[in-house]
């Protein structure tokens, strides 16, 4: 179930000698509620923050992501893009095949103004976001990077770049409770055209409890869909891509 898988998530990247040292925002489970194209829950707190760069690192560790297994009956744009296999194809075009692991920075910084936050904050109220599939110095946030995964694309698409922000929104339940995670794209660096921004909901405090009320939106919004997440894989293997033939990824 959702409920289920939230728990297993937050429960499975709590480790110690990490946990610790992530700033309190960025600790819990995340609903991505508004993604169009299946991706519900998201952790954050398997990470390294750095604290003079103001920059905080992480992966796509196992159960650190939950996709959808099916269509919720309030999925955005009428679920179109819930498919189970445009889901699967996404989940692979951020996971590869786990070696290296697709990594994600945020530099945070004072919030600009005409941005969800509250203009000038630096506590901790903005970021710019990047997408490191294989290089930490390599900022992925491209269509031919994002797809290529799954779909076969043509080297053009690496023309199409995006810019990918975290921004805190003010006066909410409790400090990084909500976040707008704002998506444009352009090409060769222009990003003019806002497209595929979200709303990031905490729904697991960072004390592992349920956060009030996001997380029964969380769960009324589900019903009865079930999430999968990549669990891991043994050394020297690499995970198969399941079809409606074999079985599905692990659910909860």
């Amino acid at each position: 179930s959702a409920a289920t898988m939230a728990r297993l998530l937050y429960s499975a990247t709590k480790v110690e000698g990490v946990w610790e040292k992530v700033p309190q925002k960025l600790r819990g489970v995340f609903w991505m509620k508004g993604n169009g194209i299946g991706e519900e829950l998201a952790v954050l707190q398997y990470g390294s923050w750095f604290e003079a760069e103001q920059m905080y690192i992480t992966g796509l560790a196992p159960l650190s992501w939950a996709w959808a297994g099916g269509k919720p009956e309030q999925a955005p744009f009428d679920g179109a893009m819930y498919d189970f296999d445009v889901t699967l194809g996404s989940a692979f075009s951020i996971l590869g095949n786990g070696d290296p692991a697709t990594a994600m920075s945020y530099q945070f910084g004072p919030c600009p103004s005409g941005k969800f936050c509250k203009a000038g904050t630096a506590d901790l109220t903005y970021a710019d976001l990047q997408v490191h599939m294989r290089e930490l110095t390599v900022n992925n946030i491209d269509m031919k990077s994002m797809l290529q995964s799954s779909l076969p694309v043509p080297a053009w698409f690496s023309l199409f770049t995006g810019k990918f922000t975290l921004e805190e929104i003010p006066d909410t339940i409790q400090p990084g409770s909500h976040w707008r995670r704002s998506i444009t794209w352009g090409v060769e660096g222009c990003s003019c055209f806002d497209f595929g921004g979200y709303d990031l909901v905490k729904v697991i405090d960072g004390k592992g409890e349920p956060l009030q009320p996001a997380y029964d939106e969380f769960i009324k919004y589900m019903g009865d869909v079930d999430l999968f997440a990549w669990s891991g894989f043994k050394a020297g293997t690499t995970p198969h891509r399941p079809t409606r033939q074999l079985p599905r990824p692990t659910r909860g």
